[in-house]
């Protein structure tokens, strides 16, 4: 009797593992084996958004592109690395949601060593000064030799395979990298428009982004982005950092929790090191766009209507791909989404004209925050929950 069991044990298990690695196989819910997509069954990916960061790890590596976008999900919803201004055709953005600069570093060196050529930084404050070294899901084996066993014949990859099989949501990304437009204006839609998805990141942001998970103190992801712009001399890549142009209404949440003075100490101290690492290198400094602040862009009124659609923003925090394009026109002298239009968006900051340029923006919060009195009353609310 015991023998006739073993023998069935012995004969179901290869069967069982087979069917798992073949169903992961064909559904590859993580967009990782190029298997064939069919409509209705595997073509929308919704799991990938669960396991952004293994995903986008092991797409760079196989991908080998020679244009990377690295950022939070302000980059990630923003900005479209298909956009006409950029040369190459191999390009990916490997934004992540919540990205912190040392798990920027692994993915900037796995781009180097795969041969990319310009790296382009979204570089957002809270991503410098987070308390955390890296966010759940990060994942250092993913950038190391892919082994498609790992994932094959994992029970997590099977559930996502199971989940992906079921799931009726569009797809959460394109094959770019970038978060799909579309299913971030259902979102929009289904949580019941814009002014309701301000209100919510903002205290968001408040409770947690810019209070409970903030260090001033934080050295770690500073001595990161030195690493990096250190590497990237060295290795004549290009380097291009912006700081995204996330809202006006996002900057007074900043201003309430930390104060103004982090706004402006961020800025002086990104240059700083741009100009340290390119001076210890002998090279010229990267250039370093600053894209916030008080322009008619990122003052785009926010409708009480929970039908009306933002031209520019999703929240405030979050930019739409338009403005995006608009950003990439300025950075890199195109045209071919009207950025032209708009040559006082957008400023090159170096130690020369920090001072003048930090002046100009408090000026223009001022008269923001005069004409804007609801907006602040909103934002000022937030103190009293």
């Amino acid at each position: 009797m015991w023998k006739k069991s073993s023998l069935r044990a012995l004969l179901f298990t290869p069967l069982v593992v087979l069917f798992i690695g073949g169903f992961n196989y064909i559904v590859d819910p993580f967009d990782i084996f190029d298997s064939p997509k069919i409509v209705g069954f595997n073509a929308n990916k919704p799991e990938i958004e669960t396991h952004i960061r293994q995903y986008k790890a092991i797409k760079l590596q196989k991908l080998k592109p020679v244009t990377i976008f690295i950022g939070t999900s302000r980059t990630e919803e923003g900005i479209d690395p298909t956009n006409s201004n950029l040369d190459s055709k191999l390009y990916l953005n490997c934004a992540i949601s919540s990205g912190l600069i040392l798990e920027y570093e692994y993915y900037i060196d796995a781009a180097i060593k795969n041969g990319a050529k310009h790296i382009i930084i979204g570089a957002d404050l809270f991503s410098f000064y987070a308390k955390e070294l890296t966010r759940d899901g990060f994942d250092k084996d993913a950038f190391g030799d892919f082994y498609a066993l790992k994932y094959l014949l994992s029970i997590d990859t099977l559930k996502s395979s199971i989940k992906t099989v079921a799931s009726k949501k569009p797809a959460q990304y394109l094959q770019s990298g970038m978060r799909n437009p579309a299913a971030l204006q259902r979102e929009c839609d289904d949580k019941g428009g814009h002014k309701k998805i301000f209100q919510a990141s903002e205290k968001g942001y408040y409770f947690e982004g810019y209070s409970k998970n903030f260090n001033k103190a934080q050295t770690v992801h500073w001595k990161a982005f030195e690493r990096i712009l250190d590497k990237a001399h060295k290795n004549n890549v290009k380097v291009t950092i912006f700081i995204s142009p996330s809202h006006a209404r996002q900057w007074e949440v900043l201003a309430i929790t930390q104060g103004w003075g982090m706004f402006e100490e961020f800025r002086r101290r990104i240059v700083a090191v741009n100009e340290k690492v390119a001076s210890q290198n002998n090279k010229p400094q990267f250039a370093l766009w600053d894209f916030a602040g008080y322009h008619s862009l990122t003052t785009e009124t926010v409708p009480d209507d929970s039908k009306a659609k933002m031209k520019w923003y999703w929240d405030s925090s979050h930019y739409k791909k338009e403005l995006g394009d608009i950003l990439l026109d300025r950075m890199f002298d195109g045209n071919f989404s009207g950025g032209q239009e708009y040559p006082d968006f957008g400023v090159k900051l170096t130690s020369q004209n920090i001072d003048s340029h930090l002046a100009r923006l408090r000026a223009e919060r001022e008269k923001w925050r005069s004409s804007h009195p609801v907006d602040v009353a909103e934002i000022d609310a937030l103190k009293r929950h």
